[in-house]
């Protein structure tokens, strides 16, 4: 996947609504779905009226792909906005703080398919050294060979 192409001209780690889609598998649709509630919004600017883009954050990209993850292990979108942000003094780290602090690795215990609690961790790491190795093979691409 050629990342370049996603993000606007010479700004690394920031990309447009449908680059992130692209990258992290989603619909645009879902993507617009997750912004307006408050899932994931874009940390770099918001739109603002028609004609605007949203732009989004390596670590926004990061959450996008742990939520699809999440998704994919049959947690409810529900369950999933308990987890970005617990509510309360005390909860577990919420997944957008472990991704803001760094952290290698993200646990919880969730209600899966109604069925009963489970353990789910996540592998942050893995998908910021997947990135990473994409960008870094998008930006070796557009460098001119050397003379």
């Amino acid at each position: 996947m050629d990342l370049r192409s996603l993000a606007p001209p010479h700004r690394t780690g920031v990309y447009r609504g449908p680059a992130l889609c692209r990258v992290a598998g989603i619909s645009y649709r879902q993507l617009d779905y997750w912004a307006r509630t408050g899932l994931l919004n874009p940390s770099i600017s918001s739109a603002k009226g028609s004609g605007s883009q949203r732009l989004y954050s390596r670590s926004d990209l990061v959450l996008a792909l742990a939520i699809r993850r999440l998704l994919g292990l049959g947690v409810s979108l529900q369950n999933i906005r308990e987890l970005t942000d617990p509510g309360s003094p005390g909860d577990p780290v919420g997944l957008r703080e472990a991704i803001s602090r760094g952290r290698k690795r993200w646990s919880a215990t969730v209600t899966v398919g109604g069925i009963g609690a489970a353990g789910i961790w996540i592998d942050l790491g893995s998908i910021r050294k997947w990135l990473a190795e994409e960008e870094a093979a998008s930006s070796s691409r557009a460098s001119p060979p050397a003379a």
